[in-house]
């Protein structure tokens, strides 16, 4: 990789592939559920700032990559999902609250034929599952804020959609479907029979934490140091990782200080509270 590519994304999702590290064992799961003739409904869990919205960004932009580093696709053995077509859609986006915005963000970013009307139920059912000899994965990113802004009739027409065997989801939460359930009693919970994993973000293993702090423009030092204080955790990596370079590069002294400060800042600091 060129020296511009191994600079640390920091603060904010990954959205080129080369720049995502690590999850080898959650990537074969994902392999595994996709590689059918019908691919399987996923969701995925983990706290705040743990990955999934990098995680959704590289399986979204994966195929169309200009550059990736060798081994990439990690955990996938050269399989690459190549008869695969993705959507992103962010809950974190009011339009994504109203159904018609749903929908016809989903049809623009398959770029289907737009009509002059907002995509009724009926017909965004149709154009999907007449997508034929492509299958269809819609990433959900922040998934519980369209559970609670969304209704039941909605959720209800996504299952049916799910079930039909041309469309597969990919949930992305904080929260699980217990949560959620207890948080909406109101609203019935059929749309989630449909999934059967759930895949859980933590910490990188030791080699993939390795493997990020190794490609840096700049050799790294106290590698054990950064292990230990980020807990593993990918977001903290990159904070290490950036602090170090900004003081290689200035000459400052008090790198770890000033690394301690950025890990124990408002956004970050719950990871370093979880339990393990």
């Amino acid at each position: 990789p060129s020296e511009r590519s191994c600079i640390t994304v920091v603060g904010k999702p990954i959205v080129q592939p080369h720049q995502f590290f690590g999850r080898t064992t959650l990537l074969g799961k994902i392999r595994w559920a996709w590689n059918k003739d019908i691919p399987e409904h996923l969701v995925v869990i983990g706290p705040r700032r743990s990955g999934k919205t990098s995680l959704l960004n590289y399986l979204k932009n994966l195929l169309q990559a200009d550059f990736r580093r060798p081994g990439q696709p990690q955990g996938w053995d050269g399989w690459l999902p190549r008869n695969f077509q993705f959507v992103l859609v962010d809950f974190q986006k009011e339009v994504m609250w109203r159904p018609d915005g749903f929908r016809k963000e989903v049809l623009q970013q398959l770029q289907t034929k737009e009509s002059s009307e907002p995509p009724t139920a009926e017909h965004f059912a149709d154009t999907l599952k007449g997508q034929i000899g492509l299958k269809t994965v819609i990433l959900m990113d922040e998934f519980n804020v369209g559970w609670e802004r969304l209704s039941e009739d909605f959720w209800l027409n996504m299952r049916a959609l799910g079930a039909s065997g041309n469309v597969s989801f990919m949930l992305a939460s904080s929260k699980n479907f217990a949560e959620l359930v207890a948080k909406n009693q109101s609203q019935s919970s059929p749309f989630f029979n449909i999934f059967a994993h759930t895949l859980t973000l933590g910490p990188f293993t030791d080699s993939e934490a390795r493997e990020l702090i190794a490609c840096s423009p700049t050799p790294l030092k106290e590698v054990e140091w950064m292990l230990q204080e980020s807990h593993g955790w990918p977001a903290l990596l990159q904070l290490l990782c950036d602090t170090q370079l900004q003081a290689l590069e200035t000459g400052e002294q008090d790198w770890q200080e000033e690394g301690l400060r950025r890990l124990k800042g408002e956004y970050y600091r719950h990871l370093l509270e979880l339990p393990g």
